[in-house]
């Protein structure tokens, strides 16, 4: 017999390539949101209770300045009373100052400001306001990127292995992807129950004397309709691409199609 060799088929590959490019979209976008458009949405909200506000140059430098080590928890870091030498040897120099300079201190993370208010040169209080997009928020975004690069990987995995992947019909019998040769004398039955409204049919067969099954799909193997027709000839089954009635007699086994099968093979 003619063998027939059959890539996966390009619908599924087609399929597996959007759901990538979807995972890689979706963690591209949340990295953004977390690192560039949630920081500066939340800069925007904030900076209206400056004094002054800042200029639309001052708003730029600030964007750039945004430290990510600030937050909520930085607060604690900082207590009333304190030198604010003390203060800026821990958190650095701070982003803005009210009042040109001599009044509260403004540090700037990307989910909103602390302010370190003070009086000549001591911490006086310290708060911690949010912006539009809360800690939880930005977090959030990190976990759809993770969750998306993961999904990407896997998808990435598949379809790496799906264009590998070749069902082989031949003289020694039927190879389906990622299993062994299952022998001409092995196959029993072929069901297409399920091939009109899922687009598969099952081999049955045994093997060890066990008797198992390997499903068929049309959405997956390229070459399907040859493939499944030449094993069907070979066999004496009757195709699922005939009018097949319904119910049980839709897999007709070999030894009860033996006069189909006769000088096809065993």
């Amino acid at each position: 017999m003619t063998r027939i060799e059959s890539p996966t088929s390009r619908e599924h590959l087609l399929r597996l390539t959007v759901l990538l490019l979807l995972c890689v979209a979706v963690a591209a976008w949340s990295v953004y949101d977390a690192l560039v458009k949630y920081p500066r949405q939340n800069l925007r909200e904030v900076v209206a209770k400056f004094d002054p506000v800042p200029s639309t140059r001052q708003m730029e430098d600030l964007a750039r300045r945004i430290n990510r080590s600030i937050g909520p928890k930085t607060r604690r870091l900082v207590s009333a009373g304190a030198e604010l030498a003390s203060v800026e040897a821990q958190l650095g120099p701070p982003h803005y100052v009210d009042r040109m300079g001599q009044g509260a201190y403004r540090y700037l993370g990307p989910a909103g400001v602390l302010t370190v208010n003070r009086l000549g040169p001591r911490v006086t209080s310290v708060d911690w306001n949010n912006g539009k997009h809360t800690p939880a928020d930005i977090t959030w975004q990190w976990v759809f990127a993770g969750a998306g690069g993961v999904l990407g990987i896997l998808f990435l995995t598949r379809l790496a292995a799906a264009r590998r992947i070749r069902v082989v019909l031949d003289e020694s019998g039927l190879t389906p992807a990622s299993r062994q040769t299952i022998a001409w004398d092995q196959m029993r039955e072929l069901r297409a129950d399920h091939y009109r409204a899922k687009g598969w049919v099952d081999l049955h067969y045994t093997d060890g004397g066990l008797p198992k099954t390997v499903r068929l799909d049309s959405y997956r193997i390229r070459d399907f309709r040859p493939l499944v027709t030449a094993l069907c000839e070979r066999k004496g089954f009757p195709t699922p691409f005939d009018s097949l009635p319904a119910g049980p007699s839709a897999g007709v086994s070999a030894s009860s199609s033996s006069s189909g099968a006769s000088g096809n093979g065993p």
